[in-house]
């Protein structure tokens, strides 16, 4: 009796056409068919490589990493806008400008919302269409 050892399944490949029109219809938003007709794919091989597993990783891994870029870009953005907020504090000469950044710094970045007042005992015709008023005082 001799002993049989399998042989692992080789891994398998994504090639680099397939990989530039998955980064492409994740990163810039690219159809299906627009990415499969840049990267050099016919449309039903890049429908039909996308319902692969390693496939599907793939776009996961690449939005898992947009995520992550989004979410530091987001934290650069803040930190800018908290160094621009505190010089503009410092340096400038309008009292307006250096209370809105007071307001600004103490509501942690947050902007304060605006208040829409909208009288409902008003009573008005509904909106439908063009209204002609006719010009009074003109002869």
């Amino acid at each position: 009796m001799t002993n049989i050892i399998p042989l692992p399944s080789p891994k398998p490949r994504i090639s680099a056409k397939l990989r530039q029109a998955v980064h492409l219809m994740a990163r810039n938003g690219l159809t299906q068919t627009a990415a499969a007709e840049v990267a050099g794919l016919s449309r039903q091989g890049l429908c039909k490589a996308l319902k692969r597993l390693e496939v599907l990783a793939l776009v996961e891994q690449i939005r898992a990493s947009l995520t992550t870029e989004a979410a530091r870009l987001r934290e650069f953005g803040r930190v800018a806008a908290l160094e621009v907020a505190i010089d503009l504090l410092i340096n400038s000469k309008d009292e307006k400008i250096k209370a809105r950044m007071v307001e600004f710094l103490a509501g942690d970045g947050k902007t304060v919302p605006v208040a829409v007042h909208i009288d409902a005992r008003l009573e008005m015709a509904p909106a439908t269409g063009y209204r002609y008023r006719k010009p009074t005082g003109l002869l």
